[in-house]
């Protein structure tokens, strides 16, 4: 009966291991796919802040003199300036 057992477990565990590999390996694969999601995603926010910085010099541009702090303008337009890294004059 021990060495049915024996059998039993050797087998059982081996299907075990093989299952943990494959998991290894899929979990591998996810954070090699997230990884490149997450360097998409950086690229194209930033050539948002790009656009959003170039249509900003647009819009002061347009403004009467003296010309409004760009920080301030973007804030009263209701977006937080941090996100175009600009910082308020306070």
């Amino acid at each position: 009966m021990n060495a049915r057992r024996r059998q039993l477990i050797n087998p059982t565990q081996q299907i075990l291991e093989e299952k943990r590999e494959i998991k290894r390996k899929c979990e591998l694969l996810l954070k090699i796919y997230d990884e490149g999601r997450i360097e998409k995603m950086k690229d194209a926010i930033s050539k948002y802040k790009v656009a959003a910085r170039a249509a900003l010099v647009e819009w002061i541009e347009y403004a009467d003199e003296p010309k409004p702090d760009p920080a301030l303008l973007i804030q009263n337009a209701g977006f937080d300036p941090e996100i175009l890294d600009l910082l308020t004059a306070d």
